[in-house]
């Protein structure tokens, strides 16, 4: 009969807790030097006067972007064909409800149509949603560009082309 010799067991354990115990002191580590971030937006455009933009809403009032002052405001350009219109929608609703849910600190939101039928857009909120003033250009859309462009032009080159191509380029997909 032949003996087998078995080599002890290995104690696996002490090595596993001294590993837990490394990571767990890295996270605590890194939790230690990260600096907190903030609730505030960094963009060229904040504390910039408004452009003297004008659009009328569906009920034949007037749209000044320029009496808005103070607040916050977001401008979504829109057409009912916009492929890329359609499928921001969800986003924009969610968006909508969010700053409506922080009162006067929320931001308000405009929807601004260019070059659409005013029955097809109308159409578009009823099967898609979306509660928000809807204001159609009382200007050509070359003098709300030609606003936002006094807007930024103070700012270097560089902070331009990103506001100005970049997000057309990141959004609409246009070169």
């Amino acid at each position: 009969m032949s003996e087998s010799t078995t080599a002890p067991p290995r104690r696996v354990a002490p090595f596993v807790a001294g590993a837990v115990a490394l990571v767990l002191a890295v996270l605590f580590g890194v939790l230690l030097v990260v600096e907190p971030s903030s609730d505030t937006a960094e963009t060229v455009l904040l504390d910039r006067a408004a452009p003297a933009a004008v659009g009328e809403f569906d009920d034949g009032t007037a749209f000044e972007l320029s009496r808005r002052r103070g607040s916050w405001v977001v401008l979504n350009f829109f057409t009912s064909t916009c492929i890329p219109c359609r499928n921001e929608h969800p986003e924009l609703i969610e968006f909508v409800d969010q700053q409506r849910s922080l009162g006067v600190n929320g931001a308000e939101f405009y929807t601004i149509v260019q070059n659409d039928d005013p029955a097809d857009v109308a159409a578009f909120f009823d099967e898609f949603g979306g509660d928000w003033p809807v204001c159609t250009l009382g200007a050509p859309l070359r003098e709300w560009v030609a606003a936002l462009r006094q807007i930024v032009k103070g700012h270097s080159e560089e902070d331009q082309r990103r506001i100005l191509h970049d997000n057309a380029v990141r959004l609409y997909g246009l070169a």
